[in-house]
């Protein structure tokens, strides 16, 4: 027959507390390891985005200043054709600068979609960083919870085995 006593109920626990700190010293250690492990990897990709996305600001500059030379050239030969018309000079020097404007401007043409594909894609890469900051801080938060979590097991877990231990104890005094 089984003694349900409240002494012998807290001393037959003695399996269930053991599980309870057990398991809160699980918890914190998978708390101090996964999380950080997580976070490291967020922040690594976080610092790749950001490096492309200062790699692609400085091409997009680069093709930027490329567009704003050629145009200038263009503005510069379109005055040079009006001067020449002007002086009546021939025909032959205004067809081939006009040649040339239009090479410039069919130059210009893939360069101002390079810059548009840049500026998408840096786009993409602000967003991508604003998520991955967004999970960082919930790894954070994850990391907290669980520490704190498998603290009040440990605690609570160590003192109610302490406890049963305790109490235990007394029952085989008493039996002996």
């Amino acid at each position: 027959m089984v003694d349900w006593t409240p002494l012998n109920a807290i001393s037959s626990s003695d399996n269930f507390f053991k599980f309870i700190t057990l398991s809160g010293i699980v918890i914190c250690l998978i708390a101090l390891f996964y999380p950080t492990h997580m976070q490291n990897q967020l922040e690594l990709d976080n610092l790749k985005f950001e490096q492309d996305s200062l790699l692609l600001n400085l091409e997009a500059e680069l093709t930027t200043k490329e567009v704003h030379y050629l145009i200038a050239e263009i503005g510069s030969d379109k005055s040079t054709i009006t001067k020449l018309r002007k002086l009546g000079n021939k025909k032959v020097e205004i067809d081939r600068i006009k040649n040339k404007v239009e090479k410039k401007y069919e130059l210009l043409k893939p360069k101002k979609k390079i810059i548009l594909t840049k500026s998408t894609i840096q786009s993409y890469n602000r967003k991508k960083i604003k998520l991955i900051q967004i999970q960082i801080n919930k790894y954070r938060i994850y990391k907290n919870w669980m520490l704190f979590i498998s603290f009040l097991f440990i605690v609570f877990g160590g003192a109610a085995w302490w406890r049963s231990q305790l109490v235990s104890e007394r029952i085989k005094r008493k039996q002996l």
